[in-house]
């Protein structure tokens, strides 16, 4: 996977950013963010979070990002784990989960 620095000029906004294996352990932090904890979080969701996913026949989620008025979280996982990144809320969270995506998948 990419270094996490390059992934911070991929939008405007971005702050900061957590990549983990697929358990939650941290193996980079970029920015002022509390790593273990958010990927933690994110890895206890996983499992509910594939099943609802499941249950609505929308396939396995390889990216989704939420949105807050204080910041925005996107998430984006890959075979050997998940990368979070943290910014300022975004009226187009959508666009920017693709550009982290496609920038995770070119920098392999």
């Amino acid at each position: 996977m990419t270094t996490l620095n390059s992934l911070m000029s991929v939008s405007p906004g971005l702050q900061a950013a957590a990549r983990a294996d697929n358990a939650g352990s941290v193996h980079e932090v970029v920015g002022n963010i509390d790593g273990e904890t958010l990927c933690a979080s994110i890895a206890m969701c996983a499992a509910p979070f594939e099943r609802v996913s499941n249950h609505l026949a929308l396939g396995m989620a390889t990216q989704w990002s939420f949105v807050s008025k204080k910041k925005s979280l996107y998430v984006v996982h890959a075979i050997d784990g998940l990368v979070a990144v943290i910014g300022e809320p975004s009226k187009n969270p959508d666009a920017t989960v693709k550009k982290l995506a496609k920038a995770i998948a070119e920098r392999k």
